[in-house]
C-alpha cells in the first residue's frame, strides 16, 4: 500500500460506524464508513470531496484495501466481505466501484421510494479473496 493516504478509525464498536478519513499529502479528500454488520459482512460507503476528485479512484482503492485487511485486537480479520449499495441510475459510482475491484453481484428492484426515478439498487462486493 502506498503512503499517500492515511486512515483513522474513529469508532471501534461494531454496533456503530467505523469511519475512515482519507488524506492525500496531508489534505482531507474523502471519508469512508462501514456499518450494518451481519456476521463478518458489512456495508461500505464513500464520500469524496471536490478537492480530491482527481484521486477518487486511487483513494477508494487504497481505503477499500486497507479496510478489507483490517484486523482486531486478537489479530483476526474484522471483515470478510464489504458490500456497496449503489442507486441503479448512478452509473458513475458503479463504474468507480468496478475500477476499485468491487464485483457486481445483483440488483434489488424497487429498493427506494423515489417518485419518477430508477428505484433499484445495484449491489457490489469486495472480499479479501478478490483483493
Amino acid at each position: 500500500m502506498g503512503k499517500l493516504f492515511t486512515f483513522y478509525s474513529v469508532m471501534a464498536d461494531r454496533k456503530l460506524n467505523h469511519v475512515y478519513i482519507c488524506r492525500y499529502h496531508g489534505e482531507m479528500v474523502g471519508i469512508a464508513w462501514v456499518n450494518r454488520w451481519e456476521g463478518f459482512c458489512a456495508r461500505i460507503n464513500f464520500c469524496s470531496f471536490s478537492t480530491g476528485r482527481a484521486i477518487v479512484v486511487p483513494g477508494i482503492q487504497e481505503s477499500a484495501m486497507r479496510i478489507i485487511q483490517a484486523k482486531d485486537e486478537q489479530d483476526e480479520f474484522v471483515y470478510d466481505t464489504l458490500l456497496g449499495y449503489i442507486k441503479g441510475d448512478n452509473r458513475l459510482s458503479q463504474k468507480i466501484a468496478r475500477k476499485c475491484g468491487f464485483v457486481h453481484v445483483g440488483t434489488i428492484p424497487l429498493y427506494y421510494r423515489f417518485p419518477n426515478n430508477n428505484n433499484s439498487v445495484e449491489i457490489y462486493k469486495l472480499t479479501r479473496e478478490i483483493s
